[in-house]
């Protein structure tokens, strides 16, 4: 490679060497990758940065409240960054960071090999991780993080600046019973070595929720020959983030893998002893059980900052004010004495790309790019988060779903090309004459290719699909042609692809109407200098597809 190397992303990080061992990470069949993809930055002649290490003439403390992808990317962007104080993680897992969307879909895999980085890494670029710790209390104007590590064991830890990456706690049922054994919900290893535990063939097993974790661990009980039944307050799988058209595919594929699904359904109450043994329904059905998991969602850990007041001003509540990794003030005023809060992951709210809306996505990869925009952000380089959302998700150890964007709001107004019947099609989600957001099944370099047209701000016009000018193999070629622009980085021409979009006028559903393409602006022209490597989601057996002008070694990167 001349002057040029590929740098990889394996979810949080870039690792250490672009021809790790494993590179793509395993699922829960030993097919689903994990959600790294290469990026689009070039590197001279490096696969990554040199990480600092810490010097004891640097005093300073940041501390990273969390466990997860988002302070590790963090921890591992300052160092690269050149940071040489103090990194400390506080975490109330037993564990160091691990890769936690597999654990629905391979319940019984050992942490170990779950594990994000070894211990190694963490004594060789010397990050602290206090493990088994709760934060209590974070004290902004003492710049003190309160934490317990035992029943009466308190630590106080000062620092310089400190994110909040938390992360979310599973909703449960507070229905009658649901305090009985054998009713799990899914957030550590050892939630789901006790749900694996369990998961017999034959065994009746009950999940509650319609959604990816509840789905995905429906296919994964179905695996091991369970009798498996989702219970779920939407009428279609997927209804509130992939609408009723598409989610309308998953459920004839539920039924065919011989899941039973029981749509706008709530559960009553619990029936059993000690140990459940039935879900009684809103409608006085009764469902027979051994276990139940249930996958509802999860409330972001803030109750340790909820209501936190300076000079009686209240900063924030649950993190709705979070703009670029740095709280606002509430009322429009500024809280400068909390310049050095920041956030990241399932507990931050942010301006989405596009439309400025304020928004919350619990995704991984999302997290994971929160954690070093924060990073950067820590340390003063004031960057904004205009990363577009991506998430993955592997059925019955034949479907990839993927999702690029975000479209709450455009659930109903969906163009579908490919075959639904066949499990083989791309999902676009409309509004105006925009498309906000992408769904592919079995179409994975499609959403990948998605996801970087959207950062570009050059996705196609709605109108342009209705009248059948672009399709996914267009976009694929749209991508290759931008690839072949000369590189250029410039924080300039990198700030346009943040600026919204001029309001475009509504397309008329009824008709498709004719209209000329708008020639590109400058700043979008601009957009065409950065280098771009498409990688679809490799997959065991897959061919990698590249678009860009990438010198690739002998065997490729996929060892």
């Amino acid at each position: 490679m001349l002057g040029r190397a590929l740098l990889i992303d394996r979810e949080f990080a870039r690792r250490g060497n672009a021809h790790t061992e494993n590179p793509c990470g395993e699922g829960a069949d030993d097919k689903w990758p994990a959600t790294w993809r290469l990026r689009y930055p070039t590197a001279d002649f490096q696969v990554l940065k040199q990480m600092s290490k810490r010097k004891s003439s640097d005093k300073r403390v940041f501390a990273l409240l969390g466990g997860g992808p988002a302070s590790l990317a963090a921890a591992e962007t300052l160092r690269q960054e050149g940071f040489t104080g103090r990194i400390v993680m506080v975490t109330r897992e037993p564990h160091l960071p691990y890769d936690r969307v597999q654990l629905s879909k391979a319940l019984d895999k050992p942490v170990e090999k779950l594990l994000l980085r070894p211990e190694s890494f963490y004594k060789d670029y010397d990050i602290e991780v206090i493990r088994n710790a709760s934060v209590t209390k974070l004290d902004t104007k003492s710049q003190n993080v309160h934490y317990a590590t035992g029943e009466s064991q308190k630590e106080t830890l000062h620092y310089d600046k400190v994110l909040v990456a938390t992360g979310g706690t599973p909703r449960k049922l507070f229905v009658p019973g649901s305090d009985m054994k054998n009713i799990f919900t899914l957030r550590t290893p050892e939630d789901a070595a006790k749900i694996a535990q369990l998961a017999k063939k034959g065994q009746k097993m009950i999940v509650v929720g319609g959604s990816f974790i509840g789905m995905e661990v429906a296919s994964s009980l179905a695996k091991k020959g369970c009798d498996v039944a989702v219970i779920a307050m939407e009428s279609v799988p997927f209804e509130r983030v992939l609408g009723k058209k598409v989610g309308a595919s998953f459920a004839r594929k539920l039924q065919k893998e011989g899941v039973e699904w029981f749509g706008t359904s709530q559960v009553r109450l619990f029936r059993g002893n000690e140990a459940v043994n039935g879900v009684e329904l809103e409608d006085g059905e009764v469902l027979p059980a051994d276990a139940v998991v249930v996958g509802a969602g999860v409330l972001p850990n803030t109750r340790f900052v909820e209501g936190l007041s300076l000079d009686g001003l209240l900063i924030f509540r649950k993190f709705r004010d979070m703009i670029e990794g740095v709280f606002r003030a509430s009322e429009g005023r500024e809280a400068e004495a909390c310049d050095n809060l920041f956030a990241a992951g399932d507990v931050c709210a942010y301006p989405a790309l596009r439309t400025g809306q304020r928004v919350r996505i619990e995704h991984w990869d999302v997290a994971m790019q929160q954690g070093r925009v924060a990073a950067q952000n820590m340390l003063g380089k004031f960057q904004p988060f205009t990363t577009t959302p991506f998430f993955w998700s592997g059925l019955f150890g034949n479907l990839n779903l993927r999702f690029v964007g975000h479209a709450p709001e455009a659930l109903d107004r969906v163009i579908i090309e490919g075959d639904v019947s066949n499990m083989e099609f791309i999902s676009y989600y409309t509004e105006d004459d925009e498309i906000r957001a992408v769904a592919t099944v079995n179409k994975d370099p499609v959403a990948v290719a998605c996801a970087e047209l959207m950062r570009r701000g050059q996705m196609p016009r709605v109108a342009e699909l209705m009248l059948g000018t672009v399709n996914a193999e267009v976009l694929l070629q749209r991508l290759r042609d931008l690839s072949k622009a000369p590189v250029r980085q410039d924080e300039e021409n990198r700030s346009a692809a943040s600026k919204p979009r001029p309001a475009r006028k509504a397309v008329s559903w009824g008709q498709a109407e004719i209209r000329e393409f708008d020639p590109l602006s400058e700043d979008e022209n601009a957009l065409l200098g950065t280098w771009w490597v498409v990688h679809p989601l490799w997959t065991p057996g897959s061919s990698p597809m590249f678009a860009g002008p990438a010198a690739v070694p002998d065997k490729g990167i996929f060892r």
